[in-house]
């Protein structure tokens, strides 16, 4: 995780890849909990899954979106197995996710894959 945080730091924000990253990178908000405390929420996080099997990063990518769907912001989810000699394949991953996942979830014009 900490690769990635500077990688995005380093690259993604450094090079102005993205100009919403930085804002993203370094905010965080204010969250009240059930008990009525308060918790301090990152915009982005990263979530990393050394899964190799397509179903199941679908699912982790699913259910990091049902977390931003409720706390929004931004989540890399770092997947370094998931086809890393096949970027085709890799691509035909996010397709599932952007035509069938997204829209069966009911998170479509909530959630951007990028």
């Amino acid at each position: 995780e900490a690769h990635v945080r500077k990688w995005v730091h380093e690259i993604i924000i450094g090079l102005n890849l993205c100009p919403f990253a930085e804002k993203s990178a370094r905010g965080s908000y204010q969250h009240k909990l059930q008990d009525g405390t308060m918790q301090t929420l990152n915009m982005m996080d990263i979530s990393v899954t050394h899964r190799k099997d397509p179903e199941d990063i679908l699912h982790c990518v699913m259910v990091e979106m049902l977390i931003r769907e409720q706390f929004p912001g931004t989540t890399l989810v770092v997947c370094p197995e998931c086809h890393p000699s096949d970027f085709d394949a890799f691509l035909d991953l996010v397709a599932i996710l952007d035509e069938k996942e997204i829209p069966q979830s009911g998170l479509e014009g909530k959630i951007q894959i990028a």
